[in-house]
């Protein structure tokens, strides 16, 4: 059993948003409809249920389930500073009046002292909560501008004071090679996080999934689509494995195989966000078939799709990469106005990245 989030509405057409413990994502689905509810949307992969959770940050509370979803939409420092004081802006606006009365009267006392240590007590508290979201934010900002060693110091210090939420030891060893892999420390960045490999904290799928992703970052990119494969082996039921491995092979493989791995995705619980996965694949497809107009409005439905999530850094590379391919598509299709608006978004972090396949596929579709 795992935990999936999910939204519904009940009969009456009240807003549902909670989780609920089910055997896969299938059956979390039939739960719901068996309890009367109705558009449902199901939110955790079988994946990202079985094997992230605890394994990937073991928190000191139970988070609330609307608020876990809320947070999908609501990334990036902004709001996570918005987030941190309006959590307890009520809390320090009190303190700080009360502060500030102490003040400008004639005399201070004991009273005024317990308010000073109370004010500095909840500053504190919220400090060593927002640190380390505060970092986490800032290692992914950092990788996706490709400062790696900016990455690489952010990582250590979130090392220091990770045990305040616990974040598991092979993600942060996940992220420093992914700096190291940055810096073409390639071998380096592999051995660090291939010590992770047969930890009990570390499901053996999972650490296939997150080699596969560092893999993908040093563009061994067949390589990382092999260990693709060997999931959906391992856990056919789930849609982020499949989808995975459709959007290696439609960039990088055999489209045959893209093909097949996007049908099976497709009969699978996706979440919004992986659904928004689902037209850019079909659109690789068609670009790569020369169905450039249908390509164009695939990738546009996926940009679309992601719209909601564009504040969550995590999703910025893959935004990144849907605008490029339809910056190309729409260069075949002779919209150069529209196609250089698309690239103009996508160039800056494509180019720091070093990523020559998507520089050389404008470059064919703008020539002449």
């Amino acid at each position: 059993m795992a935990e999936y989030l999910f939204t519904a509405q009940t009969q009456s057409g009240k807003e549902l948003a909670d989780s609920i413990d089910a055997a896969s994502a299938a059956a979390a689905r039939e739960q719901l409809q068996a309890m009367g509810l109705r558009e449902i949307v199901v939110h955790t992969d079988d994946f990202a249920a079985r094997m992230y959770g605890k394994n990937l940050v073991d928190p000191v509370f139970d988070l609330d389930p609307a608020l876990m979803l809320r947070m999908q939409k609501r990334g990036g420092m902004k709001n996570l500073l918005l987030d941190i004081l309006k959590g307890n802006g009520w809390l320090l606006l009190a303190l700080l009046s009360w502060n500030a009365y102490s003040l400008y009267s004639d005399d201070l006392n004991l009273w005024d002292g317990i308010g000073f240590g109370t004010t500095a007590l909840v500053l504190l508290v919220i400090i060593v909560f927002a640190i380390p979201a505060l970092l986490f934010e800032s290692i992914l900002q950092a990788q996706l501008w490709a400062r790696w060693k900016d990455a690489m110091r952010l990582t250590a210090l979130l090392r220091m004071v990770r045990h305040s939420v616990r974040i598991a030891s092979h993600m942060l060893d996940y992220y420093q090679a992914k700096n190291l892999i940055g810096l073409d420390r390639v071998e380096e960045g592999l051995a660090l996080f291939a010590r992770n490999r047969g930890r009990t904290d570390c499901p053996d799928m999972l650490w296939l999934s997150l080699q596969a992703s560092l893999l993908d970052e040093a563009k061994r990119r067949d390589e990382a689509g092999e260990l693709m494969r060997q999931l959906t082996v391992e856990m056919p039921d789930s849609a982020q494995v499949w989808l995975d491995l459709a959007l290696n092979r439609a960039l990088y493989g055999d489209l045959d195989t893209a093909k097949q791995a996007i049908e099976q995705a497709e009969q699978r619980e996706l979440s919004p966000v992986m659904a928004s996965v689902v037209p850019f694949v079909r659109g690789e497809i068609a670009l790569r078939e020369g169905r450039y107009e249908e390509a164009a409005a695939l990738y546009s439905e996926a940009l679309v799709a992601l719209s909601p999530y564009l504040s969550q850094t995590a999703l910025h590379p893959l935004f990144i990469g849907i605008e490029a391919r339809y910056a190309v598509a729409l260069a075949r299709c002779g919209k150069m106005d529209a196609a250089r608006q698309a690239w103009d978004i996508a160039e800056p972090i494509l180019s720091v990245h070093g990523e020559q396949r998507y520089l050389d596929d404008w470059a064919a579709a703008t020539k002449g």
